[in-house]
């Protein structure tokens, strides 16, 4: 049995062209939503929650991933202005985690 399939061909004209469609697609945030929280418990709460997602990175990585970095020092040099490390491996969560396990 044969079936045909409908392919549809789109090309975009510029950056904000969209072509995926959800049931919130208009939704906008309000003009006094806040970004930055300057609520000290906030603040707080975020370092506390940081730290446990170091952890728990450091080790995923270390000891189900067996991730080893060499010359880590030299990565140390760039800790505060960034770096793009490249690997021909992927890992779903291992990619996004080992950032926080580099440095």
């Amino acid at each position: 049995m044969k079936h045909n399939k409908v392919t549809e061909t789109r090309y975009y004209q510029s950056y904000t062209d969209d072509f995926v469609e959800s049931k919130n697609q208009s939704f906008q945030l309000p003009e006094n939503y806040v970004w930055i929280h300057r609520n000290w418990v906030y603040r707080i709460a975020s370092k506390c929650l940081y730290l446990l997602a170091a952890l728990f990175a450091l080790l995923y990585c270390r000891f189900l991933l067996h991730v080893k970095i060499k010359n880590r020092s030299a990565l140390r040099h760039c800790a505060e202005t960034g770096f793009f490390l490249y690997g021909n491996h992927t890992q779903p969560m291992g990619d996004i985690l080992c950032a926080d396990y580099a440095p």
